[in-house]
C-alpha cells in the first residue's frame, strides 16, 4: 500500500505520544514492505528508517509564551498541506484541527479513503482552554468529526466520547499507543535512582506543579521530572519555595528513549497527575519498564487496574500523596503484573491492528 500520515510534528525532532506512535507505525509498516509519506513541517531531513517525509511548510513556532497552542501555526500548517500524487489511504492525526480540512481536499480529490486517527476529544474542555472562543472550538471539533471514512480512536474513552458527539459506532476502530517491550528490556537501570518519576510536557493541564506540591510534602521523597514546556520555570521555583528543590531534579527533555527508560527503570513509581489524555503512551511505557502509574481517576481508568498495575487518584494532594507512599511501600510487587499488562501494547500487534484497518478501507 501506498499510505500518506498527516502530522505537523515530527520524531525525533518532537518529542510526544502522537509523534512517537505515527514514527512507531509507520516504520514498521515500511519494514512490511509498505510506502510511507510523512506530511510534517520542515526539520531538514528527506527521510527516516524509510519513511519519505515531506516538508510542508517551516517549523513554526507552536505554543505560545504561557503554554497554549498557536492558532497562527495550525493555520500555516493546514493552508500550505497538499498531498502529492495517489495514495491508497491517507491517516491524518487530529490535532490541531484545520489541517484535517486540507487533508479533506486532498483526498476527496484523488479519491482516497481518509481515517482521522484521534487522541484526545476536547468537548467541554474548550470552555477551560479557550474562554469566550470555546464554541468555535467545539464547532470546529464537530465538524472535523464528520469528515473521514473512519475514525481510529487511542482508547475506548475516546471512542465513548465521539459516539456522544454522534459519531457512528461503527465508524470508529479502537487500536491504542504501544511499546518497543523487546527494546525496553534490554535497557538497564540508571545508577541515579529516584522514588518518583514523571515524563511528558510541563503544561498546565499535565499539573506537574501539584505533583511537586504533593512530593514536597513526603519525607526525603525524590523526584525526577523529564520533560519540557512552558509551566516548567514555575514547577522548578516551587519546588525551592517549599523547600524541596534538592529533592527534585527537573531534566528538561532527554535525547534518546533508551536513556528515558533507564531513569523510569531506577525508579519506584510513574506519576501522570494530567487531566486531558486519550491514551497516555507513558503509562504502558513505565509498565514496560517494570513500575506501577499513579494516574488520575477518570482520565487513565482504561489503563490502570487500581491496585494492581498501579493507582488512581483524584486530583488532590493528599490522596495523591497516600497513594504514591502506598506505591513506594510495596513497589516490587507490581513488577510481574506491570511487565505482562505492556505486552499487549507491543508495537508489533499494534501496527498489525493499524494495518488491518488500512485494509479493510481499501
Amino acid at each position: 500500500m501506498k499510505i500518506a500520515v498527516i502530522n505537523d510534528t515530527v520524531y525525533p525532532f518532537s518529542k510526544g505520544g502522537a509523534q512517537k506512535r505515527v514514527y512507531e507505525i509507520s516504520r514498521r509498516l515500511v519494514q512490511r514492505g509498505h510506502e510511507v509519506h510523512w506530511y510534517g513541517m520542515d526539520y531538514g531531513a528527506k527521510e527516516i528508517e524509510g519513511i519519505i517525509l515531506h516538508a510542508v511548510c517551516p517549523a513554526y513556532r507552536m505554543y505560545t509564551d504561557g503554554g497554549r497552542r498557536l492558532v497562527s501555526q495550525a493555520l500555516r500548517f493546514a493552508l500550505q498541506l497538499g498531498i502529492k500524487g495517489n495514495m491508497d489511504v491517507i491517516d491524518c492525526m487530529n490535532f490541531p484541527y484545520l489541517h484535517c480540512f486540507s487533508t479533506k481536499l486532498s483526498a476527496t480529490l484523488h479519491n482516497t479513503p481518509l481515517i482521522i486517527t484521534w487522541f484526545e476529544f476536547w468537548g467541554n474542555y474548550w470552555k477551560e482552554y479557550s474562554g469566550k472562543l470555546a464554541l468555535l472550538g467545539m464547532s470546529i471539533e464537530r465538524i472535523v468529526t464528520m469528515l473521514p471514512n473512519m475514525i481510529i480512536a487511542d482508547s475506548e474513552k475516546v471512542k465513548h466520547q465521539l459516539v456522544s458527539a454522534r459519531v457512528k459506532e461503527g465508524k470508529i476502530r479502537v487500536v491504542p499507543d504501544g511499546v518497543n517491550t523487546k527494546m525496553i528490556a534490554e535497557v538497564e537501570p540508571s545508577l541515579d535512582k529516584c522514588d518518583v518519576v514523571y515524563v511528558g510536557r510541563v503544561l498546565a493541564h499535565k499539573n506537574v506543579d501539584m505533583l511537586v506540591r504533593t512530593v514536597a510534602g513526603m519525607k526525603n521523597v525524590t523526584l525526577t521530572v523529564i520533560g519540557d514546556g512552558s509551566n516548567r520555570p514555575e514547577c522548578v521555583r516551587l519546588g525551592e519555595e517549599l523547600g524541596a528543590g534538592n529533592r527534585i531534579k527537573f531534566l528538561g527533555w532527554v535525547e534518546k528513549d533508551e536513556d528515558v527508560f533507564a531513569i523510569v527503570k531506577s525508579a519506584k513509581v510513574l506519576v501522570l497527575p494530567s487531566v486531558q489524555e486519550g491514551h497516555p503512551l507513558v503509562i504502558p511505557e513505565a509498565n514496560a519498564c517494570g513500575i506501577p502509574v499513579v494516574g488520575i481517576k477518570g482520565v487513565c481508568d482504561e489503563f490502570i487496574e487500581h491496585g494492581v498495575t498501579g493507582y488512581l487518584t483524584e486530583l488532590q494532594e493528599h490522596p495523591m500523596r497516600w497513594l504514591i507512599e502506598k506505591a513506594l511501600d510495596s513497589y516490587p510487587n507490581f513488577k510481574v503484573p506491570c511487565l505482562e499488562e505492556s505486552k499487549k501494547y507491543d508495537w508489533e500487534i499494534i501496527t498489525d491492528k493499524v494495518e488491518a484497518v488500512y485494509k479493510e478501507l481499501t
